[in-house]
């Protein structure tokens, strides 16, 4: 499936009808519809205690409740658990399990979502709507493509122009990327990760036809970075 750029705000409109969240602030995010479509708020790329963030996954819920927020995936790193001591949970599914039984009551969609963490030139991607995190654990980067792309994932690469991964902080289109798009592996590109807008990024995602994503990719508190 071809994935053009802007679908990913509408495609769940088909499931969710936008409403007024009861947990909502004054801080509310908000959005108009486009004619003929339902806008829906999301945030795919957010971290808990159970990869490399500071907070249980209940706590994004209660974020996004109260943010007002239509649809979140909690993307934990694959190969990254630094709370090892504490949380060395063995399934890589914990996080959204525990995200689903708090969201259970209220209109907000969680989605299983992992992410790919490699270094150059796979580099880091996320991987939502997967059926089974488990599964995409992996030593060869290519089978964890393949296998998000068995379950019917939507994979976008993150911060490519990420300063750790690329020196000019600039996006660099290696073999890889350039095969997983060949191959309908890759269909996003992050063009802004939390404050960070790549214009360059945005260039590449209108070049490669990818979706244009916005995400947080956050890892402390919402309040913390977003006041």
């Amino acid at each position: 499936m071809k994935f053009q750029p802007l679908y990913l705000i509408f495609f769940v409109a088909s499931f969710l009808t936008a409403q007024e969240h009861s947990h909502k602030t004054k801080k509310t995010i908000t959005f108009p519809d486009v004619p003929g479509y339902v806008t829906l708020k999301t945030d795919l790329h957010q971290h808990t205690v159970f990869s490399d963030g500071n907070v249980w996954p209940t706590i994004r819920v209660m974020e996004a409740l109260r943010d007002n927020l239509d649809v979140i995936s909690l993307t934990e790193h694959l190969e990254y658990q630094p709370h090892y001591e504490d949380i060395p949970h063995p399934d890589r599914n914990r996080s959204f399990q525990l995200a689903l039984e708090e969201a259970e009551e209220h209109n907000l969609m969680i989605i299983n979502g992992s992410e790919i963490t490699r270094s150059a030139p796979a580099g880091h991607s996320n991987a939502i709507f997967v059926t089974d995190a488990n599964k995409l654990m992996d030593q060869d980067s290519v089978a964890q493509f393949a296998q998000a792309k068995k379950q019917g994932a939507f994979v976008f690469w993150n911060h490519p122009a990420w300063y750790p991964q690329s020196q000019k902080g600039t996006p660099i289109l290696s073999n890889f990327q350039k095969d997983r798009i060949k191959n309908g592996e890759l269909h996003g590109i992050e063009v802004i990760n939390d404050g960070d807008y790549a214009e360059e990024s945005l260039a590449l995602a209108l070049e490669q036809n990818l979706t244009i994503m916005g995400t947080s990719d956050i890892h402390g508190l919402i309040d913390w970075d977003y006041m």
